[in-house]
């Protein structure tokens, strides 16, 4: 890169920082449960060697309220804890952190995309920077986003790797580092998985070698915490929170068809299956509503400021322009990015 890309870079970079960092021991103005639950046992590890309930470095997961957490979040606010002390600014800086190295790292996904442009990557960087949206879960302790930035770098190490093979030996270790991090990672990134070994196909088959090398490494370091991935203990969330534990479903769907006497129209249209369908559409387009991306945002006011959408309403206008632009110009990565939004 040019001395002139590099330094427009730095002061993207630098500002992102800033907008992250600034009074952000004051607000968000409390911490979360989860916050106290990582920046505890992160101090009970610095001091003790031991988590809250006397589990010696454990690699697999940490028992919280009601709650099994990925240990790696955990284990990166220790530095912080160790230099800050154990408060608002010392449990909020790692997520501060990685915010912000997400927007560089972002750059660097984008220009590995769109190779024939630097302003791109570099406009990018710059949204992201002031993206309210990833301001709001930067300022806080929360794990979803060092996770983020392990997919980042992960998509990007792994495009990259097309134009340098060696790259192959660790471009999978970001992807098992977020499932480390935030029990949701443990679903999408297999998912994104999939859908990167189809992108870059072409290039596995030449670079087979280095892509295998890179498989058996990710695989050794996703051993320590495999007897958790397969435990009851890592489904409790998911068993909290999917649309199956939902009963009111299956007794609307009985009330509706005892309603109708059981006619063959209600059996095929008001069935537990079609409710069950109908939950799953509708929780799933919440996320593209323009209440939420562009006006509220997220209804619970932890995730969302509630005075702008999680984008802004600028966004708008150029999101759609660039939706047409990419499926007509730059196809693969339209479809590599839309799946990626749907996944």
């Amino acid at each position: 890169m040019s001395i002139k890309i590099s330094i427009l870079l730095v002061l993207i970079v630098g500002f992102a920082l800033g907008l992250r960092l600034y009074k952000v021991w004051e607000n968000p103005p409390a911490l979360s449960w989860d916050e106290v639950s990582i920046g505890y046992n992160a101090y009970s590890i610095l001091k003790t060697g031991r988590d809250e309930h006397g589990v010696f470095l454990p690699v697999d997961v940490f028992k919280s309220y009601g709650d099994y957490k990925p240990p790696l979040a955990i284990y990166l606010t220790i530095p912080s804890i160790a230099v800050f002390g154990l408060n608002e600014f010392g449990v909020r800086f790692p997520s501060v952190f990685f915010g912000t190295l997400t927007v560089l790292v972002t750059f660097f996904l984008v220009k590995e995309l769109f190779k024939k442009t630097i302003s791109l990557p570099l406009l990018t960087a710059a949204l992201l920077a002031i993206s309210p949206w990833h301001i709001n879960i930067s300022r806080a302790g929360f794990e979803a986003n060092i996770a983020l930035f392990f997919v980042v770098l992960g998509v990007w190490l792994i495009l990259s790797s097309r134009s340098h093979p060696w790259r192959w030996s660790i471009a999978w270790l970001p992807f098992i580092a977020g499932m480390y991090t935030f029990n949701s990672t443990r679903y999408f990134v297999p998912l994104m998985g999939i859908g990167l070994l189809v992108y870059c196909w072409k290039h596995i088959i030449v670079q087979k070698k280095s892509f295998t090398v890179g498989i058996i490494i990710a695989l050794i370091a996703l051993l320590p915490i495999l007897p958790h991935l397969l435990s009851k203990e890592a489904r409790l969330r998911f068993v909290e929170v999917n649309i199956f534990s939902d009963q009111s479903i299956v007794e609307r769907a009985n009330d509706r068809i005892a309603f109708d006497k059981h006619s063959l129209i209600s059996t095929i249209f008001d069935n537990r299956r079609i409710g069950y369908a109908r939950s799953f559409f509708t929780h799933y387009f919440d996320h593209f509503t323009a209440d939420f991306l562009f006006i509220k945002g997220d209804g619970n006011p932890k995730f969302s400021t509630q005075d702008v959408g999680q984008m802004y309403i600028l966004d708008l206008p150029f999101l759609l322009l660039g939706i047409y632009i990419m499926f007509a110009y730059f196809r693969p990565q339209a479809w590599l990015l839309s799946f990626w939004l749907l996944a």
